[in-house]
């Protein structure tokens, strides 16, 4: 155990079943290390059954308040750097089903006293659905209880990966060991995953949670979907589209117009809105402010003006980052309206960790940097593009005898009419292309860019593509 923590250089670590009815702080120092002897807490086992483990490392984190329960240790955990502090309840679930309703009411119970950011992890000894398990000997009672209170409390579970089962006796497998948290906890920590990893002599595989390596974000335009509902957006696109272009080729005349359309955007939107989070902190500090001094005395006709000026302001920036987390988050069916910006980032923080790759093996190698793994897969799909070689045999159309078809209509060029349609049909606010342009771009200033967009639609079409193959 002790070479695991420090092989994945853990900084809590939660067991179940430790089968130890007194721990102290020499035990959990032989078993995890001296970072986590004085920041413990534990269940004692009853006999050689259950027991429960709580620790962190004091170069990270202090436990500020415990609490054992039942088949439970809950903590409240602080960061000693900063001011992060949130929950954490850590289960073993009991192996009777009369036990695991009582131990379920626990959960609510404790569910009542945590902090807003909540992890919840550990052995549960049940699953929510029939896939969790490798055959059909299911207790459909209890999985409706443990889905009805995951419903309840509004707890989003974190996606398993590695494995489908955590728990197996070389017979049946089971996926009884999870984690869940709360909204808050999630949106707090948006770059966790879950990773199980070998079981190595356990029949549980041990869950490591870990947040990724930093990824450089990236730096360059992108176009953003409210900008075409903004004042001056039309005059904006118009004038740079239409600025002289000593440049002939179709395909370089629409990428300069784009390239230079994407830098005038960018400018016009940080001289129309600014810095949009900076400004929304200080509308809420200066509204603070005047609340605090409305409390001693009236305010002036000027103050009171200002403080309406910024609740409107206020309320126009909260509308702009709403719809930032919408288009990040990609949820084309529900609009910015219907919903919370808390439900757009959460499906972004989702999104996020579903297409993270963690690592990739190659041959007895395991990468696991960004920068490996990219150039990993540079090299792969390198070695998989090539240059085409002649031919030494073709077929033979005319022996086939295959029926003929009229299609000379297929080598016409492109109509306007054509090119609406598709445009009209592409989705307004899907992942931009390389050039940071989204669809709503080009619904919106059509009539504006059209006639370059069509040129090179059909320079294209003619066959000129000598820029792609150099």
């Amino acid at each position: 155990m002790r070479d695991l923590v420090s092989e994945m250089r853990a900084t809590i670590v939660t067991l179940q079943e430790t089968k130890l009815d007194r721990v102290d702080t020499a035990v959990v120092s032989e078993t995890l290390g001296q970072r986590f002897m004085d920041n413990f807490v534990a269940l004692p086992a009853n006999g050689t059954r259950g027991g429960i483990l709580l620790a962190v490392d004091e170069g990270h984190y202090k436990v500020t308040q415990a609490e054992v329960g039942v088949h439970t240790v809950t903590a409240k955990v602080a960061a000693v750097s900063g001011d992060e502090e949130w929950s954490v309840t850590v289960v073993y679930g009991p192996q009777e089903d009369q036990e695991k309703l009582q131990f379920l009411g626990e959960l609510r119970w404790i569910s009542q006293d945590v902090l807003d950011k909540w992890l919840l992890i550990g052995d549960f000894n049940l699953i929510l659905q029939a896939r969790d398990k490798s055959n059909a000997n299911l207790n459909r009672r209890l999985m409706g209880a443990f889905r009805d209170l995951v419903h309840d409390l509004q707890l989003k579970e974190l996606n398993l990966r590695g494995r489908k089962f955590t728990w197996s006796n070389d017979r049946v497998q089971t996926r009884i060991d999870r984690a869940f948290c709360t909204s808050e906890w999630d949106l707090m920590k948006p770059n966790v995953f879950l990773q199980a990893l070998s079981s190595r002599v356990s029949d549980h595989c041990p869950l490591f949670i870990a947040g990724h390596e930093t990824v450089q974000k990236h730096r360059g335009f992108r176009f953003e979907a409210f900008w075409p509902r903004l004042n001056g957006y039309d005059e904006v696109v118009a004038e740079v589209w239409q600025k002289e272009l000593r440049v002939t080729n179709p395909y370089l005349r629409l990428h300069t117009k784009l390239e230079r359309t994407g830098k005038a955007l960018r400018k016009w939107a940080r001289s129309t809105i600014g810095n949009n989070r900076v400004l929304l902190c200080a509308a809420k500090m200066l509204i603070g402010i005047l609340d605090v001094v409305q409390d001693f005395r009236q305010l002036s006709e000027q103050e009171l003006g200002l403080k309406r000026d910024l609740k409107v302001k206020f309320l126009g920036m909260t509308a702009v980052e709403k719809l930032r987390a919408k288009q990040a988050a990609r949820l084309a069916t529900i609009k910015a309206a219907e919903a919370s910006s808390k439900l757009f980032y959460l499906q972004a923080n989702g999104r996020r960790r579903k297409n993270f790759i963690q690592s990739i093996n190659i041959g007895t190698e395991t990468v696991f940097s960004h920068v490996g793994k990219a150039k990993v897969i540079f090299d792969h799909y390198s070695s998989h593009f090539g240059r085409p070689t002649n031919r030494s045999t073709t077929l033979n159309w005319e022996a086939l005898g295959l029926r003929r078809h009229e299609l000379a209509h297929l080598e016409d060029e492109f109509t306007e009419e054509e090119v609406k349609t598709v445009i009209d049909d592409i989705a307004a606010d899907k992942a931009p292309g390389p050039d940071g342009f989204i669809g709503v771009f080009f619904k919106k200033s059509w009539h504006i860019i059209k006639s370059d967009l069509i040129l090179a639609l059909n320079y294209c079409y003619q066959q000129r593509d000598q820029h792609f193959r150099n």
